[in-house]
């Protein structure tokens, strides 16, 4: 399912939509190219693919800054705030309210927003006049209780909430007693691309006849990318040539690859 599938179903497939004659302007809110983070891509993807399969509406951004300067964003965003700055999740509410959104579709994840667990973000789900369509990109299953006060929080104030497996669905009713009426699944996606012979782009990367292990996501820490090194080497996976570790990291992370 690509991102353009992904964003019709989870947007139009609301229930509370249906008081709206006609839905005009969605304001897609988390983080956005070009910062270099897997949701800023995440959010990219999913506003462009919305915006070519609905042209006549507007497809605005919200976009979190992590750094003071900011990013040079592409136009679709029309307002920044800071991730730790509490003012500015009041301005952005505000716009929100000003220009007549219609729905905001949200994207959630630990780290991308301020205040203890994120927050921050409540202010502006609070706020706002329009439906919110929340996108979780991780459910825990052993929760702090701040974690569980802000996801539970977030559930409450949400008209929607999608998530991308079966797995999450049920911890969301399990762990969070989630309304299970409010809850999609949607397949994360990708874009869509041309299919092509695998071996093709091993020689381009110079990985002929060489064993590829993919994942996804920019790497980070905690993805838990060394000790999948290590099982293959404690299995004697390793004994055709060193491990090669390429990617992308998250900017906040460059120099760090070295570590893993």
């Amino acid at each position: 399912m690509t991102r353009t599938q992904m964003s019709s179903v989870s947007l139009l497939s609301m229930e509370d939509m249906t008081q709206f004659k006609e839905i005009r302007r969605v304001c897609f809110v988390g983080d956005y190219l070009p910062r270099k983070c897997g949701i800023a891509t995440f959010t990219h993807d999913l506003r462009c693919g919305f915006a070519k399969r609905f042209p006549s509406l507007s497809a605005i951004v919200g976009a979190v800054n992590d750094i003071p300067t900011g990013y040079a964003y592409p136009k679709e965003v029309r307002v920044e705030f800071s991730e730790q700055d509490p003012m500015t999740y009041e301005r952005l509410a505000d716009y929100i309210n000003t220009n007549k959104v219609d729905v905001v579709c949200l994207q959630h994840e630990y780290g991308i927003y301020g205040g203890p667990c994120g927050d921050m973000i409540l202010r502006v789900m609070r706020t706002v006049n329009c439906p919110i369509v929340t996108t979780l990109h991780t459910i825990l299953q052993d929760p702090s209780l701040q974690q569980r006060k802000v996801l539970n929080s977030i559930l409450a104030l949400a008209n929607r909430i999608v998530t991308m497996t079966d797995k999450g669905k049920s911890l969301l009713q399990e762990v969070y007693r989630a309304d299970v009426k409010k809850i999609d699944i949607v397949p994360h996606g990708i874009p869509e691309l041309t299919f092509g012979n695998p071996n093709d782009y091993k020689k381009a990367v110079r990985f002929e006849g060489k064993r590829v292990i993919l994942t996804f996501s920019l790497l980070y820490p905690n993805k838990g990318i060394e000790y999948a090194k290590l099982r293959g080497k404690l299995r004697g996976r390793a004994q055709q040539g060193r491990t090669k570790l390429r990617g992308r990291a998250r900017s906040c992370w460059s120099n760090q690859l070295t570590l893993m």
